[in-house]
């Protein structure tokens, strides 16, 4: 397992460490080697996730970490700009206390799974009590999925994101419970479900290519153009005129040589 210093974060294109401060575990866009993790969906609070889900996946992996506090109190910072930053998309604040929660409970799992996290200051000062005066959160959570699950439409970008955080291991109340894990995988599997109903159903057929096809015994009506009369009279009167032409002469030539043949005798 790795060890992180208080100043090393890790580039994404090379695998070496480089000195820096947490903050470049989340907001990656300062540093162009590092992981750029926001996307650009259409969830806002998916989006805005994103780089604490890179930070927490790479937490996991840790065994030392020592600026336990300062991590604590960057994290707390950034939450708060989380939220700024999504009131301007027009988001409930019912909808945002259950963003916040839901961060606060992964994060905390996450990092008191750890063995530096689990007898450091965030035992006793974790993100929930901070932003919700709650120790444990491990059963609102499902609580809270229960009831948005009622409105599902409603409340869809949170979903999507309480699904996103079961997907990345969160457990909760499940991880103290005998067959747990089954349990769990039918939660997110109903989930997912619900989320996929929200989803309008692809056309059986993008095309319906036969319908622009016509059958052989169909005869395209004949449109002559307004000036074909003209044209063909035309055509006519040319054809009369070189007949009569070529008439005429042939006759002034026999009536020539009638003519040559008397004065002759």
């Amino acid at each position: 397992m790795p060890t992180l210093n208080p100043t090393t974060t890790f580039s994404s294109s090379h695998g070496d460490a480089r000195d820096g401060w947490p903050d470049g575990e989340l907001f990656c866009h300062h540093d162009p080697l590092e992981f750029h993790l926001r996307g650009h969906s259409l969830n806002p609070l998916v989006d805005v996730a994103m780089p604490l889900f890179g930070l927490v996946i790479r937490l996991r992996r840790t065994e030392v970490y020592a600026p336990v506090e300062q991590l604590q109190g960057h994290l707390t910072n950034q939450i708060k700009v989380m939220l700024e930053e999504l009131r301007q998309h027009d988001y409930s604040e019912a909808e945002l206390r259950v963003f916040s929660y839901v961060l606060c409970v992964f994060v905390d799992e996450a990092v008191l799974a750890t063995p530096w996290g689990s007898g450091s200051i965030w035992q006793a000062k974790s993100l929930l009590s901070t932003f919700h005066q709650e120790t444990w959160g491990g059963e609102t959570f499902f609580t809270l999925l229960i009831r948005l699950q009622e409105t599902p439409q409603q409340y869809r970008d949170v979903l999507l994101l309480m699904y996103l955080c079961l997907c990345l291991g969160f457990k909760g109340q499940y991880s103290v419970q005998t067959q747990g894990d089954q349990a769990l995988q039918q939660v997110i599997s109903r989930l997912q479900g619900v989320i996929d109903a929200l989803h309008e159903p692809a056309p059986a057929h993008l095309t319906r290519p036969l319908d622009n096809v016509a059958p052989r015994h169909y005869q395209m009506n004949r449109q002559w153009p307004w000036w074909t009369p003209w044209a063909v009279g035309t055509a006519l009167c040319v054809g009369a005129y070189v007949f009569f032409a070529v008439r005429l002469n042939s006759m002034t030539e026999q009536v020539m040589q009638s003519l040559e043949t008397i004065l002759v005798r």
